[in-house]
């Protein structure tokens, strides 16, 4: 018997792309193709990179036409999504990869873990009050965290008084339940070959971009926020960066050494 030790290789995820998409009113709507796409196999164009890059409606009608509509279901020849459902989706993806970024550096950046702990919690909120039906409880992180820790279900009310270890706590609660991924194993025959194969369930494209984002950690190669202009941008190697590239951070180096030039300056100064 074989094993694949293959993460891409759910097969089954397909998703439509868009003959043609425009923005009515307030809604995205996506003139679906026929013809789909593996989800899985886009990985490897970064989809999700995209995604988090998009900032104008123009931009978020191109990436539409290009993997389809975030989610279902999908009936008739069109798709009708509200664009705030995808700008909202996007910001809390944006906050949960600030977050993980922020967690790994969080050694000596306390408050801008605090920053980003809140940030990720209030656009999980946002995201939770359009999806939730009026007679449904947003079940939101803050919520869970809450119930959790004893603390109260408003963010905003503990994360700046609260100490060190109980915000490394939540925001690692956060990260492990930030996205939702589910795996399984699929046995199948090819030909006279057995073999076992690992599977995502991607039934939308909505999960399929949190999954790039845990396929980026899985390689290693998790997301980067650029400290310095806050674009996010999938790294080449395992290796830690800071900044997206050697523009931003030499505008970094050069505002630091402004500054001990400066404080050298007054300090020569005031000894005259």
């Amino acid at each position: 018997m074989h094993m694949l030790h293959d993460v891409n290789a759910d097969n089954n995820a397909k998703w439509p792309r868009c003959k043609a998409v425009r923005l009515d009113e307030t809604d995205v709507v996506c003139v679906l193709d026929d013809s789909l796409y593996s989800l899985t196999e886009a990985y490897r164009y970064a989809p999700h990179v995209r995604f988090l890059g998009v900032e104008t409606p123009l931009d978020l009608l191109r990436f539409v036409h290009t993997y389809g509509p975030l989610n279902g279901p999908l009936k008739g020849p069109e798709s009708r999504i509200p664009a705030e459902r995808y700008w909202l989706f996007q910001r809390k993806l944006k906050a949960f990869v600030k977050l993980m970024d922020t967690f790994k550096r969080s050694k000596g950046a306390r408050d801008d873990l605090r920053d980003a702990l809140l940030n990720f919690l209030q656009e999980d909120h946002r995201e939770q009050e359009l999806l939730s039906l009026p007679y449904s409880p947003q079940l939101t992180k803050a919520k869970l965290i809450s119930d959790q820790f004893s603390l109260p279900e408003e963010p905003e009310i503990w994360v700046f008084h609260r100490d060190a270890d109980v915000i490394r706590e939540a925001s690692a609660y956060c990260i492990r339940n930030g996205l939702w991924v589910h795996s399984g194993l699929n046995a199948i025959w090819r030909g006279r070959r057995p073999e076992i194969i690992a599977t995502f369930e991607l039934g939308s494209l909505y999960v399929a971009l949190e999954w790039m984002i845990w396929q980026d950690v899985f390689r290693q190669k998790p997301l980067l926020v650029c400290q310095e202009c806050g674009t996010v941008v999938r790294p080449k190697t395992a290796h830690e960066r800071k900044y997206c590239s050697h523009e931003c951070g030499h505008r970094v180096a050069a505002r630091k050494w402004r500054r001990r030039d400066l404080h050298w300056n007054r300090r020569r100064d005031s000894q005259r």
